[in-house]
């Protein structure tokens, strides 16, 4: 019996809609990306954020270092209280310094001593950089990776030294707590200003972040801890280890996934960014 043209449609259509039944639908339900792949992208878009913070470091260093250099370290020393006005004078003249996510700036003495800092209580006055920070010489930024007293705590600090006989160091630091912040941050307002521009249409993932060296991580504030043991016992932060994983936390899936931020003698500073989709 010859079809009539309509009925001939619709048995197309069923089936049609019967063999994307049987195949999975493929072109209207598309397989949502793994959470650790995602991880990888966030932790590559934090990556890059980070160097551009490090490289504003860099050029603010370089642009206050004149600056302070009308007053020496040794005479600042002196006179604490225009130590630290100096300092300030030199971040508010610099646009880069001004905004810069960073913990503190400080003055640094030819011996290392630390002459003021930009901390409203300043509890790292008297005490003593690495003296990696206080060698700086010439041109160069140095980085160095200390942890600092009075609960500061593990940093990332650069160190430019001020063009002028005995004048010392100043340096910028970086909080690994702090970075972590900052970096966790820069992620929610990355996904939030793309929900808002239409380009991302999901809610703003849960993330998390870490930052290591080769002894020490600091994780940003609000990571529970339920989510910082689960993902301590991957093993992350062992160098030989995969760069992506995924781990289950109270029946909701992680994914996690670390990049080196930077490296000196060997040693290397590193993000995690742990993240789940809502």
């Amino acid at each position: 019996m010859k079809l009539l043209p309509n009925v001939a449609r619709k048995a197309g259509v069923a089936s049609l809609l019967a063999f994307v039944g049987l195949t999975g639908g493929a072109t209207a339900c598309k397989k949502p990306a793994a959470q650790d792949s995602l991880a990888a992208e966030d932790a590559a878009n934090v990556k890059t954020y980070a160097e551009s913070i490090f490289k504003d470091a860099e050029v603010g260093l370089r642009a206050a270092a004149p600056i302070l250099a009308t007053s020496s370290a040794e005479a600042l020393s002196k006179d604490s209280l225009a130590a630290k006005e100096a300092l300030l004078d030199a971040r508010r003249r610099s646009e880069t310094l001004r905004l810069l996510p960073a913990s503190f700036f400080a003055l640094v003495d030819a011996s290392g001593r630390i002459v003021r800092s930009s901390l409203e209580v300043d509890n790292l006055a008297t005490e003593r950089f690495d003296p990696a920070c206080a060698k700086a010489t010439g041109d160069d930024v140095a980085r160095v990776f200390a942890s600092l007293p009075r609960n500061l705590g593990p940093s990332l600090l650069f160190c430019k030294a001020v063009p002028a006989a005995q004048s010392g160091v100043v340096a910028v630091g970086f909080n690994y707590v702090d970075l972590a912040f900052v970096l966790r941050n820069h992620l929610k307002e990355h996904y939030d200003g793309a929900r808002d521009a239409g380009s991302y249409e999901n809610k703003t993932p849960v993330f998390y972040a870490a930052i290591y060296d080769d002894t020490l991580i600091a994780w940003s504030p609000e990571t529970p801890e339920i989510v910082r043991a689960a993902t301590d016992k991957l093993g992350f932060r062992d160098k030989a280890s995969a760069a992506t994983f995924t781990v289950e936390v109270e029946s909701r899936s992680y994914g996690v996934a670390k990049k080196e931020l930077l490296s000196k003698n060997g040693s290397a500073l590193n993000v995690a960014i742990v993240r789940s989709d809502i």
